[in-house]
């Protein structure tokens, strides 16, 4: 059986969510035995050159080979050679882990992965006028998703946002796993803890947040959330806020808490590589995560693994991440959410429970099992 996936979406070596997950399921999708062929599909060499240098020495070469289309993803010749390229290819499926995609052909099944739809339930994130338009037109999406085959997702809440936007039936959504690395649950030796701290500039005592800087992710009641702390906590607990400059956002966000910045009171890391991801996790007193809306909500499970406290906004999906193990408020209430967290800091019995709890949840989301869900899906021959 030959399956084509959609590697173009992993765009460059500095990882987003899609191309974390994509790149983690195929180190787990070629070392499974099978009598499935992969075919990976690349918009030019170099991200050939570098995905293929990361899948890791698990990984079965005989188990795919590559394509190289000359094209990358949402670009005018995506839209009108795509469907031509993949179908030259003879797959029996095409696969990809992004829905804005035109592959549909008779001659395979395509299926695609739908994280959340974040720009339909939160239209500020569209920045550009052509994704203004798209996301502001839903039947470009629904003619996707009702071409798809089947359509999977990560999480119930984003299946139910699915039917209920779009009309979709439910028998065509699957539910499939998500995971976090194992590096998360590797304890990061004290050395590279020091050195972790020294390159971001990290207090001995923080909250931690790990997230973009976009107006959904709910930063700014986090920060006012974060105010309202007694000034004996505050001296105590640094808030340390990690992610990339978002160019129309970070400025603004930034100015807005110059005085606390200035005090130390609030740290920006910037991007923080992969490496350093899981100490910083691990150092850090409590994790929280404020945002409005989430698909999945990978950095609770990260947090979780890493044997970091969880409080986590009731939002969307994130009850179904976090479990029991997370506690929650509400990100519409900086006076809750403040709350919640002196609550949790007090009292510090309770973090070797919630670190046991959590440890537990998070090893509900593996990349084992979510390759096993995928190709399980890949596989079935009545999927149309």
């Amino acid at each position: 059986m030959r399956i084509v996936i959609d590697c173009r979406w992993i765009r460059s070596s500095n990882l987003d969510g899609i191309g974390r997950y994509l790149l983690e399921l195929l180190r787990k999708l070629l070392v499974a035995p099978g009598r499935q062929e992969y075919m990976l599909l690349f918009a030019d060499t170099a991200r050939r050159d570098w995905v293929t240098s990361q899948l890791g020495e698990q990984v079965r070469r005989d188990a795919y080979s590559t394509q190289v289309l000359g094209y990358d993803v949402l670009t005018l010749r995506d839209v009108l050679r795509l469907r031509h390229d993949v179908a030259k290819l003879s797959p029996d499926a095409y696969f990809s882990p992004m829905y804005l995609a035109w592959p549909f052909s008779k001659q395979y099944r395509t299926l695609f992965v739908v994280f959340d739809l974040i720009p339909f339930v939160r239209p500020e994130v569209c920045t550009t006028l052509r994704w203004k338009l798209f996301y502001r037109m839903p039947f470009f999406a629904r003619a996707i998703f009702r071409r798809a085959d089947r359509i999977l997702t990560a999480s119930e809440h984003t299946k139910q946002d699915i039917m209920r936007l779009f009309g979709i039936p439910s028998e065509k959504i699957i539910q499939v796993c998500a995971g976090a690395s194992p590096a998360f649950t590797e304890q990061v030796s004290d050395e590279d803890k020091k050195a972790i701290r020294l390159r971001y500039h990290l207090p001995d005592k923080y909250l931690l947040c790990v997230s973009r800087q976009q107006p959904y992710k709910n930063l700014s009641t986090l920060i006012r959330a974060y105010e309202l702390l007694s000034a004996d906590m505050q001296a105590e607990y640094r808030l340390v806020l990690t992610g990339a400059r978002h160019h129309l956002y970070t400025d603004d966000l930034e100015q807005s808490v110059q005085k606390l910045v200035e005090q130390g009171k609030v740290i920006f890391t910037g991007y923080v590589e992969d490496a350093d991801l899981a100490g910083l996790y691990q150092m850090a007193s409590l994790f929280v995560f404020p945002s409005l809306y989430e698909g999945f909500g990978l950095p609770v499970v990260e947090a979780m693994a890493a044997g970091c406290p969880v409080v986590s906004s009731h939002a969307a999906s994130l009850p179904e991440v976090g479990g029991d193990a997370a506690v929650y408020f509400d990100p519409a209430s900086e006076q809750n959410m403040a709350e919640t967290i002196t609550a949790v800091l007090q009292d510090r019995e309770r973090w070797p429970a919630m670190v046991r709890r959590g440890r537990e949840q998070a090893k509900k989301f593996t990349w084992e099992k979510a390759a096993a869900d995928v190709s399980q899906v890949l596989t079935r021959q009545n999927c149309r």
